[in-house]
């Protein structure tokens, strides 16, 4: 695994600390750190299909808990705006003001 590691290293004992915590072993591979390197999209990390605790603690750690929240906002948002006829009725489908919808349709750049 061949990366520039333009973080500080801080942020690289993270992210081996949450690598270690996926490996669920005593060796951690180039796939942990992989997978810890990325954001998290609300998609199961396992191959299974199976999303663990320890996975979404290992991107807690590495990403931070305004991050995950906010991947996960953005996900759940561009699920329902192609299902609703307005913003109004998206709003209401997430229980929301239609401003507050309109906010993060502009916070995460959303069509």
């Amino acid at each position: 695994m061949h990366e520039p590691w333009p973080e500080n290293v801080g942020q690289l004992q993270k992210v081996v600390e949450a690598a270690w915590l996926r490996s669920r072993g005593p060796k951690v591979g180039p796939a942990h750190l992989t997978r810890a390197l990325q954001p998290w999209d609300g998609s199961s990390e396992q191959p299974d299909g199976n999303a663990t605790s320890w996975t979404l603690l290992g991107r807690l750690k590495v990403h931070g808990l305004k991050k995950m929240t906010d991947e996960y906002e953005k996900q759940l948002l561009k699920m329902l705006l192609p299902n609703c006829g307005s913003v109004r009725q998206a709003a209401g489908y997430a229980q929301i003001d239609p401003k507050t919808l309109r906010e993060k349709i502009a916070k995460f750049d959303l069509k």
